[in-house]
């Protein structure tokens, strides 16, 4: 009885913090906007910050996204040799590599785009 009631909490807790971090960054995101328009005063300044920080966003995206890859071949490959040789620890060694291994690569993939002249 006990374990039902935590199976039931778990996706509950779970959606209602991953809910509070969204509207956290949505609020931290409106309220830096609006101190930046406080502080910049003209229309020109505060368009050239928002300029200087889009190219940004797409950095962490692409590193957000080699990261998920590989930690889902991690996932996927563990699972897969779990099954194949009957060895218990594949699947989080193999989690721990590949996230590891895309780590790597987002950092190389970052440096790379930063090495890249911007237009």
């Amino acid at each position: 009885m006990e374990t039902d009631i935590a199976a039931l909490m778990i996706p509950i807790i779970f959606l209602l913090v991953t809910g509070l971090v969204l509207a956290l960054m949505i609020y931290y995101n409106f309220r830096s906007k609006q101190l930046l328009i406080q502080k910049a005063g003209s229309l020109e300044e505060y368009k050239q910050i928002m300029e200087s920080k889009a190219g940004k966003d797409s950095k962490g995206l692409l590193k957000t996204g080699i990261i998920f890859v590989f930690f889902g071949i991690g996932v996927g490959l563990g699972v897969m040799m779990e099954e194949q040789f009957h060895m218990e620890y594949m699947t989080p060694l193999l989690i721990f590599v590949f996230t590891g291994l895309g780590l790597v690569f987002a950092y190389k993939a970052g440096e790379a785009k930063k090495d890249t002249p911007q237009e």
